[in-house]
């Protein structure tokens, strides 16, 4: 899951607030930069953010000494998925103007989207109290929160920025994904239907993130059919492979389904990429999982594995067929080439079902059916426990 936010603070086009939110103060006055200015936000808010860039950038070398023109750019720059330029330029609009609230909000989604969530907290910090900016901060906050894995402060920012805003999908995922990492199934999935609900048809990223939630909050209460129906619609608007399916099969006790889809329970924990063209047949060892089986072998970062148990392998798909067939505790030998020289690698099979208990996205589910294990042993009804570590793993992007 990619619990990515989105519907960040526009900027507005109308006259009456350009001042407090993205016109330099010359844009009365009709110069150059100010057309160049009012071009970028009108190519801004259609959603065009290279065409809004451009204009920004115009503007900024008429007029290098305004800090609204450089807020502007980086704010585009950000929302273009370049946030390493947008922090240049936010940064010198803060430089310019250190109260500019509009620079230091879309500095913390700059920070955010980088991963540098500690550093988005701070900005968000100083525009949460804002009226223009509060409700817009919060969530992202939230969001930093989340990631961070302080889901107790993820869920106050998140419900706070509800109550000013109800109807905001973004901080509905949030709050969803929230409860989803607190064990609250069915709190998580009514967020998740409202949110799915009100998404616009054309943020396909946010409503996949939602279906997501959707399937593994409905795989909490042991709805497997319905959650079943949320990943296949996911997987529709964007798939990423069998592996959320093979989660969710395990973690509503369809143990051997999982292991169905996914070619058998076999695993070495190597992470390997296809050869570079005309290099010839085989996979490149790319890094060995700490968890897996290979790593405790003979096997190297940068060797290329030619054959499993003799059979040729051709690329990565291939490889990963033939691992996952193979038996757990059961050997298998790898020819490998090293530095020009081949010689064979003996690696003891391990099993998925580590891997599968240990994924971050589905972490809830395991706790929950930990604690069932153990209150079956006690006699008594499990207590969930706020989980820890980091958010919806994925990506994502989603919307995360």
């Amino acid at each position: 899951m990619n619990a990515e936010p989105r519907g960040r603070f526009p900027i507005r086009l109308c006259l009456i607030l350009l001042a407090t939110l993205a016109a330099p103060p010359s844009f009365a006055a009709g110069g150059k930069d100010s057309r160049w200015n009012a071009q970028g936000i009108e190519a801004f808010n259609k959603g065009d953010y290279a065409a809004a860039e451009k204009h920004f950038r115009k503007a900024v070398e008429i007029n290098p000494s305004d800090a609204v023109l450089w807020s502007n750019l980086g704010s585009a720059q950000s929302e273009a998925g370049r946030n390493r330029d947008a922090l240049a330029s936010l940064d010198r609009a803060l430089e310019l103007d250190p109260s500019l609230a509009h620079a230091r909000y879309w500095r913390g989604w700059a920070h955010y989207y980088l991963g540098e969530n500690n550093k988005a907290i701070v900005d968000f910090d100083k525009v949460a109290g804002n009226e223009r900016f509060r409700k817009s901060a919060l969530r992202g906050r939230g969001w930093a929160y989340y990631q961070k894995g302080m889901y107790e402060r993820s869920m106050e920012d998140f419900s706070s920025a509800l109550q000013l805003d109800p109807d905001n999908e973004s901080s509905l995922r949030g709050r969803g994904w929230t409860n989803y990492r607190f064990g609250r199934f069915r709190e998580a999935l009514k967020d998740f239907n409202k949110a799915a609900g009100i998404i616009k048809p054309g943020n396909r990223t946010a409503l996949r993130d939602a279906l997501t939630g959707k399937a593994f909050a409905y795989a909490g209460v042991d709805d497997g059919i319905s959650a079943l129906a949320m990943i296949r619609q996911a997987r529709e608007i964007q798939d990423r492979g069998d592996w959320e399916t093979i989660l969710i099969h395990y973690h509503t006790g369809e143990r051997q389904k999982a292991w169905q889809l996914r070619g058998g329970e076999g695993y070495l924990g190597i992470d390997v990429r296809n050869r570079a063209q005309g290099s010839g047949a085989g996979v490149l060892v790319a890094g060995l999982e700490a968890a897996g089986s290979a790593s405790r072998s003979r096997l190297l970062e940068g060797d290329v594995i030619e054959s499993l148990n003799g059979k040729p392998v051709a690329n990565i798909g291939e490889f990963v067929r033939m691992a996952a067939a193979l038996l757990p505790g059961s050997p298998v030998e790898l020819s490998v080439l090293r530095e020009g020289v081949q010689r064979g690698v003996s690696v003891d099979v391990g099993s998925i079902e580590a891997k599968v208990l240990t994924d971050p996205l589905a972490e809830p589910l395991a706790r929950r059916a930990r604690g069932a294990v153990e209150a079956d042993r006690a006699g008594a009804a499990p207590a969930m426990q706020p989980a820890s570590g980091k958010g919806a793993s994925g990506e994502s992007d989603e919307l995360r």
